[in-house]
């Protein structure tokens, strides 16, 4: 008999060993992805249910569900939505209460400044206890699903938890409020805008600068002297590289943004009826940004989708209407540069008399050891925010030559944006749906509506500050009161239609009134290339179908490349080309 070498032996031994070792790594990694997967067959038993509640997915996975009261259908979202998203309406909760950094380290200590200065967390606190009753029942109803989840899963939670080594908190109803406020400063353009003009402002000369602002009004000057703007511009580096970090953190950076929406009325459409499309560019992270759902029970039958973490349908459609959304692009937010009384740094003036700063300390937890402590600086116009780094305290005695610049937004309002969607969610007629519209103040959006009557409409939904007659692009005074706030335009005064002749609305972030209308609204508009090309597609034919709508969203045709490109092909009208590949 022949006998096996030692060797060898030795060999096969390690080759088996390696082998089973990498069968076990693979199972326990397929165990750690997929535990948390969910059911999506048989039955599950939920407490706190008045009744059974049936959800199906559809073959995209989108889920179906249907209850017998609003309780349980909202209880049952709160569950099925933390069964797909649970770690992301988590991680999107931790960025908006600044904490971040405890799960992630020093690199997110940046993000947790940002939003503990901005306080998220206090505002959706104030929110919560002015809610009305049927969106306080429908948050708590959400957040007891989501919280059933949490406790039924322990040791099944999404990997992410496991490779961060913590465990997900009970969700609250303050925790939806945040994420909707978090969604409406990511889309809260004119942050950006103003710190970045004022940037500019603090290099140029206040000529050179006028070329550059868009549409800049001659009859109102800038308010505050270069020396000021460039003194208070000096800390906001950090405010905008916090907003950079965030976008990269969660995958919103390479996509330009604007978006799309327009309907026909019923004389221009083939099925009789009035067709409405809708197409918002929002960023496309992994997961996406938008939870597509099905929400059924008496009184509610809705689909389209939501924001994780709340549980009413944003852009839809319901038995009666049909809704979509596009950013209205309205200047909501102006920064105040703010003196501070040189013998009382902890006091600033306003209307030749001295205020005493609004201080709190936030402690910010750095992994499970290490922690910071946050100095955060309000005034009458709102927080601090160009000493967001703990190193800095800009305007204090050590550091007096350096204005202080306060962000005011009608963000920092408490407004109940949940009933809002709630009343739009189970409207019937136009009235019941315009009624909802008024809950809506941030983010500022342009409506598109339609109806099984034939109504196609448009609203603008935001709150518009009233200002006075000052730049809004640059920092304003804060110290005189001649820049301040005069309240917002009434809602039957923003812009809107309704049934216009041509038989059609359409929006893509474009000029929303003339320049007979009476109030600023913004100068932050789109370029008009996509509204002058959704027009001309719409103006195309007599009738139209839905077929006709999917390939418009498709369109890749522009008005602005084609003007550029005929410039450019101009340049080389004198060029003889003898190339005869060319």
């Amino acid at each position: 008999m022949n006998q096996v070498s030692k060797p060898l032996k030795i060999i096969v031994g390690i080759a088996a060993t390696i082998l089973l070792c990498g069968i076990a790594a693979i199972l326990s990694l397929h165990y750690l992805v997929t535990k948390s997967y969910p059911v999506t067959h048989g039955t599950l038993h939920l407490n706190g249910l008045h009744s059974a509640v049936d959800v199906y997915r559809d073959p995209y996975g989108v889920p179906h569900i249907k209850a017998r009261d609003v309780h349980d259908l909202m209880m049952a979202t709160g569950y099925v939505q933390a069964q797909d998203r649970l770690w992301q309406m988590d991680l999107l909760r931790r960025a908006g209460q600044g904490r971040l950094a405890e799960i992630l380290g020093d690199s997110a200590l940046p993000l947790d400044c940002l939003f503990r200065t901005l306080n998220f967390t206090g505002l959706a606190r104030r929110i919560k206890e002015n809610l009305h009753p049927e969106s306080r029942s429908v948050l708590e109803d959400f957040s007891a699903g989501v919280n059933a989840f949490i406790d039924g899963h322990n040791g099944k939670f999404p990997v992410e938890f496991d490779m961060l080594n913590y465990r997900p908190e009970h969700w609250e109803v303050e925790h939806s409020i945040l994420l909707s406020r978090l969604m409406a400063w990511e889309l809260c353009l004119s942050w950006w805008t103003d710190l970045t003009y004022g940037n500019i402002a603090a290099k140029v000369s206040l000529d050179k600068l006028q070329d550059i602002m868009p549409a800049y009004p001659d009859s109102l000057p800038v308010t505050v002297s270069s020396a000021d703007i460039k003194n208070a511009m000096a800390g906001v580096n950090p405010v905008l590289e916090a907003g950079k970090l965030y976008c990269e953190y969660f995958g919103l950076n390479g996509l330009s943004g604007g978006s799309n929406a327009w309907a026909i009325d019923s004389n221009k459409s083939t099925t009789g009826k009035p067709i409405l499309a809708n197409d918002p560019h929002l960023g496309m992270p992994a997961p996406s940004r938008w939870y597509e759902v099905h929400l059924s029970a008496p009184g509610w039958n809705v689909s389209g989708v939501s924001i994780p973490g709340v549980p009413l349908v944003v852009i839809g459609h319901n038995d009666h209407l049909a809704w979509g959304l596009t950013a209205a692009m309205i200047d909501d937010a102006d920064f105040y540069i703010e003196k501070i009384d040189s013998l009382h740094p902890d006091q600033y003036y306003f209307q030749n008399s001295l205020r005493q700063f609004t201080e709190r300390q936030e402690i910010i937890r750095i992994g499970k050891q290490d922690s910071i402590v946050l100095n955060v600086r309000s005034t009458i116009h709102g927080p601090v925010i160009n000493d967001i780094h703990p190193m800095l305290k800009h305007g204090s005695a050590q550091n007096s030559a350096t204005r202080i610049i306060t962000m005011k937004w009608t963000g920092f309002d408490v407004s109940d944006e949940a009933f809002g969607f709630y009343g739009m969610n189970i409207a019937s007629t136009k009235d019941e749906f315009a009624r909802a519209l008024r809950e809506i103040t941030v983010p500022a959006q342009s409506v598109v509506y339609a109806d099984d009557k034939g109504t196609i409409a448009y609203w603008t939904a935001a709150h518009v500050p009233m200002r006075g007659k000052q730049s809004a692009l640059l920092p304003l005074p804060g110290w005189t009161g001649d820049a301040e706030w005069q309240g917002y335009i009434p809602f039957e005064q923003l812009p809107h239609s309704m049934n216009p002749p041509e038989g059609f609305i359409a929006c893509a972030n474009q000029k929303l009134a003339g320049s007979s209308y009476p109030y600023y609204l913004s100068t932050l508009w789109e370029p008009p290339s996509r509204i002058q090309r959704i027009r001309q597609l719409l103006s195309s034919a007599t009738k139209l179908t839905t077929d006709d709508f999917k390939q418009f969203q498709m369109d890749t045709y522009s008005f602005l490349e084609r003007d550029i490109t005929s410039q450019i092909l101009h340049v080389y009208d004198s060029v003889k080309i003898t190339d005869p590949h060319i």
